[in-house]
């Protein structure tokens, strides 16, 4: 959804010409479930990335605006007990310097092509499923 209702479609002064929050219900080939939940307008978060994954097995959450190099883990016996425990994470190079460092040897540097399209497939299912209600099927994996 584009937040159009804001005066002059402009919000902290960027235009509104995207789409400000989505919500996305998944299923996956092995049958999981997903609901993956985004927006660049939330109250009280400026450019945030949180994460949460939730498993049989365990879980993981991370949230940027707290820590930029700690997880927060439930695993093993600490699942029953819905005890969570916080790792520090390894230090990963900036999307910048690994630009750079892959200028320099000469080499791709990921993201390339084929990502990009495939998240462009994954956007387009998601505005034909809400187009048309339904659910829409990517690379044969199950509805």
């Amino acid at each position: 959804k584009t937040f159009t209702e804001l005066k002059g479609r402009r919000a902290a002064g960027y235009p509104l010409d995207a789409n400000d929050s989505a919500v996305i219900q998944a299923e996956f080939a092995n049958g999981a479930l997903g609901v993956i939940h985004m927006s660049r307008w939330a109250t009280g978060h400026h450019n945030s990335l949180a994460l949460a994954l939730h498993g049989t097995k365990g879980a993981l959450r991370l949230d940027l605006d707290r820590s930029r190099d700690t997880v927060e883990v439930c695993l093993g016996r600490d699942v029953d007990a819905a005890r969570w425990t916080t790792v520090r994470a390894r230090p990963v190079a900036t999307n910048c310097a690994r630009f750079i460092a892959a200028v320099r040897a000469a080499r791709p540097c990921g993201p390339d092509f084929a990502r990009g399209a495939a998240i462009q497939e994954l956007l387009d299912a998601c505005f034909e499923s809400h187009r048309t209600g339904r659910a829409v099927r990517i690379r044969g994996t199950k509805r």
